[in-house]
């Protein structure tokens, strides 16, 4: 990423020298300034650490040289978008696993089939949350959730459609 700061005198050119923490300087050169035309001089530093060492120094603290305007090259801005879509990648990958694992419908294979009881008239989702809200008092809202109370209270809803996502 490059930046580009303007030295805030009207001046052809200027010259200034950063001290680091190190005890290395660093020289900016700020050039294509014209005090006739109100154009001051400005200075393009693509290295982040001399970014990061220029706006830590006096100069900038004491608004001598400010920052104008930030800039990638195509390249940078392919590495933000391919890291970006990686990440969303990501994400949607981990929410397909959540989903899948709540998806994931236990068959009543503990209580035999002649102890439960059939409810055929259910075969929505919003039949299946009234029924059981109305029967047992629990609010659920989907219907593997449904399904999974109804079977702990010996209810088998079989008109009830699960779909699952991929």
């Amino acid at each position: 990423m490059t930046k580009t700061y303007r030295f805030n005198r009207k001046q052809t050119y200027a010259r200034i020298i950063v001290k680091t923490a190190q005890g290395g300087q660093i020289v900016y050169e700020f050039t294509n300034g014209n005090p006739m035309a109100n154009v001051l001089p400005k200075c393009v530093v693509k290295g982040e650490w001399e970014q990061e060492q220029l706006e830590k120094s006096v100069y900038c603290k004491n608004r001598i040289v400010a920052l104008e305007s930030i800039s990638e090259t195509e390249e940078e801005k392919r590495e933000r978008i391919a890291k970006a879509e990686a990440e969303a990648q990501a994400m949607a990958e981990a929410e397909a696993k959540k989903n899948a694992a709540q998806a994931e419908v236990v068959e009543p294979a503990e209580t035999p089939k002649e102890e439960l009881k059939v409810v055929a008239e259910v075969s929505s989702v919003t039949q299946a949350t009234a029924y059981i809200y109305e029967n047992f008092g629990v609010t659920v809202k989907s219907a593997i959730q449904a399904q999974n109370v109804a079977k702990k209270n010996g209810i088998v809803f079989p008109n009830l459609k699960v779909s699952k996502k991929k």
